[in-house]
């Protein structure tokens, strides 16, 4: 994202937590036609070990949806509840569905790399899940999000490797940097198993906020969703840019369009996370900053059938 006159520019990114969220690769073969409108227990109960079937098209197949992906076993690199062994709690996050398309992404906070160096993450507490939540709660994306460390014996982000027909399914990758930079974040277009690896430098975002509210008290430096003051609406920014960076990485996004500075839509007051950055503005005696939640609205139906088609 570059800056320009109190707009982020995302030249490319993407998402974000939250996340086009989409679409994975996933194996093809010629198979007898399986319904995917069935429930979830029914698919489960007819999911069978040599079938490449993935009803959400999230790159896991429904099998292995439902029995779980164990670490080691049939290729996989990473261990995971099925549909079949979840724990019966409301929202569990903690197992895998054939109904709900599931994103895995690697987060790597800043970590400082000599004693030296006293910075510490930017990055709002708890897993990235909870933070990119209410993007897709609020967008009526049907995904859930696994924040993830990197898959023990995986090669560059796998999360499961198959032996028998030999294709894989990646994570995305999203990386704290404290360093200076003309960007807020950037990252590729494309699906997770394409080289889709993003930055997001919390410190200029940070800096953003801080230098636009220097006139002006703790209180009446606010955003949209909420936040008030700086430290607020820095954690806030930064959630917003994870967002559209993992979109980014999942192809939720609009074709390329140089007036909006790549696969974005025009920035406005009145947004979404796909838009070209943060717009921020004096109003009412207090400088506000303008930060979407959700992946449509209204005026942009073409940016709810994205999200629809593709997925977070």
């Amino acid at each position: 994202m570059k800056r320009k006159r109190g707009v982020e520019i995302g030249i490319l990114l993407g998402s974000g937590l939250l996340a086009a969220l989409a679409l994975m690769t996933f194996p093809v073969a010629t198979e007898a036609f399986v319904n995917c409108g069935q429930d979830q227990t029914t698919l489960c109960n007819n999911a069978n070990s040599t079938s490449v079937t993935d009803c959400d098209q999230d790159g896991f197949t429904d099998y292995e949806e439902c029995t779980g992906l164990v670490a080691g076993s049939n290729g996989s690199f990473l261990s995971f509840n099925g549909y079949n062994n979840r724990t019966i709690v409301s929202n569990n996050p903690e197992y895998l569905d054939p109904k709900l398309r599931d994103v895995f992404v690697v987060l790597n906070r800043f970590q400082p790399t000599s004693t030296t160096d006293t910075r510490s993450s930017l990055i709002p507490s708890g897993s990235l899940s909870s933070l990119l939540s209410s993007y897709a709660s609020q967008s009526g994306l049907n995904v859930r999000v696994h924040e993830i460390q990197e898959p023990a014996g995986a090669t560059d982000r796998e999360v499961v490797y198959r032996d028998s027909s030999g294709t894989y399914q990646k994570a995305l990758r999203l990386t704290e940097s404290l360093d200076a930079s003309s960007d807020y974040g950037s990252g590729s277009v494309g699906t997770p198993n394409a080289q889709d690896k993003a930055t997001v430098w919390t410190r200029m975002i940070k800096d953003r906020i801080d230098r636009e509210c220097a006139g002006y008290t703790a209180s009446n430096c606010v955003d949209t969703v909420g936040g008030v003051g700086p430290a607020a609406v820095t954690e806030n920014y930064i959630k917003y840019v994870l967002s559209h960076e993992a979109a980014h990485m999942n192809k939720l996004t609009r074709g390329s369009v140089a007036n909006y500075g790549g696969h974005h839509y025009q920035s406005s007051t009145k947004g979404t996370v796909m838009e070209q950055g943060i717009v921020s503005a004096s109003s009412q005696g207090k400088w506000r900053f303008y930060i979407p939640t959700t992946f449509y609205s209204t005026n942009s139906t073409s940016d709810f059938s994205d999200a629809k088609l593709n997925g977070l």
